[in-house]
């Protein structure tokens, strides 16, 4: 099998049509301003969202229903996306 000849096409659509929203969505992401430098938003709630999942892991560890949660190497890191996500919402959403 020739793997070159092989390509993804879109139906109708063009690939250029793709990149031609981009620079209108550089101004999407909010900043926030701590020491007086710049962060943006996204980075908060993953810091947020990483040390919430490091409590409740922590939590869960002494209660013993960590044991519970399989496997941990998914698990984990979708309870951080899930706890990121949901900062993002309670403290950016307008």
């Amino acid at each position: 099998m020739d793997l070159r000849r092989i390509q993804h096409k879109s139906p109708g659509v063009p690939p250029s049509a793709w990149t031609l929203p981009l620079p209108f969505l550089t101004g999407c992401s909010p900043y926030m301003e701590i020491g007086g430098a710049y962060f943006p938003g996204w980075l908060l709630s993953l810091f947020l969202g990483a040390a919430a999942g490091a409590m409740l892991r922590t939590a869960l560890v002494r209660n013993g229903i960590d044991s519970f949660i399989e496997p941990h190497a998914l698990a984990w890191p979708a309870i951080i996306t899930a706890l990121s996500a949901f900062s993002w919402l309670l403290f950016f959403s307008q």
